[in-house]
């Protein structure tokens, strides 16, 4: 009995592996972001930590709507986290807030609304989907909405 598999058949399972192994870590790196359907509007959520190395400046975030938690996240300095939030119709746009404690302070806010996507939240057309990137930015201020330069939702002492 002969065991050995031809040329032609060995390239094919290896390509077939290969195959099998890229969708794995597709699926694997993109378990956080879901799959939108037809006629709605991606919106990526980024928290970025803008505070100066080290590990004291850690943050932790803890993001939720009513009806979806996106749970605790740890974020390095000059880091981030994105979450995404699926909306067919502006007049139901799901409420996010989040909680940000950096050591003992907090900011709580919300990061998505309908104001927020209206006014905030930039068009990202550039892959041929529609998304939006909604942008937040944890500072020695506070939360800032959009950009660094606008007011920020001051810390809360604890």
């Amino acid at each position: 009995m002969n065991l050995c598999f031809s040329t032609k058949t060995h390239k094919t399972l290896s390509i077939l592996l290969f195959y099998f192994i890229l969708l794995t870590l597709n699926r694997t790196a993109q378990s956080d972001i879901e799959s939108c359907g037809f006629l709605k509007s991606k919106y990526h959520v980024k928290i970025a930590n803008t505070l100066t190395n080290g590990p004291e400046n850690n943050i932790r975030a803890y993001c939720a709507s009513s009806d979806k938690e996106i749970g605790y996240k740890t974020i390095e300095p000059f880091g981030g986290f994105i979450f995404e939030v699926c909306i067919k119709d502006y007049w139901f746009t799901p409420i996010y807030k989040c909680h940000i404690r950096w050591g003992n302070k907090l900011v709580t806010a919300e990061v998505v609304n309908a104001d927020i996507i209206e006014k905030d939240c930039k068009p990202n057309y550039w892959d041929g989907q529609r998304r939006h990137t909604c942008d937040s930015f944890v500072s020695e201020s506070g939360l800032h909405m959009n950009d660094l330069l606008r007011k920020p939702i001051p810390w809360i002492d604890l």
